[in-house]
């Protein structure tokens, strides 16, 4: 056989992955995250039960009652404040931008 012949191939040769330790890392890295997550979500939630638990032992019906009503009433003003900060400011500032682009 001369070489000469169309039917040779180049035998196939496995290249390194080069990325792979960085792949990995990457993996580490986002596993790592999400248990630092699950872990900060454990300790926010055993609070949030212990708070819950100290409130029902040591208030009323009517105490908790109260709190609640008083949360809503100050989370219904920030709303509002928000509505009506935003209209002043916000909407203002859009229409003199708009009257800016007027002809």
């Amino acid at each position: 056989h001369d070489g000469t012949s169309s039917s040779w191939s180049a035998p196939e040769v496995s290249f390194p992955q080069h990325y792979h330790h960085n792949e990995i890392h990457n993996n580490i890295t986002i596993n790592n995250h999400n248990n630092r997550i699950e872990v900060m979500e454990r300790v926010l939630f055993h609070l949030h039960s212990r708070a819950c638990n100290f409130s029902l032992a040591w208030t009323s019906t009517r105490t908790r009652k109260l709190l609640e009503h008083l949360l809503l009433v100050i989370a219904i003003c920030c709303f509002g404040a928000l509505f009506l900060l935003h209209r002043s400011f916000v909407n203002q500032q859009l229409s003199n931008i708009c009257l800016y682009r007027l002809p």
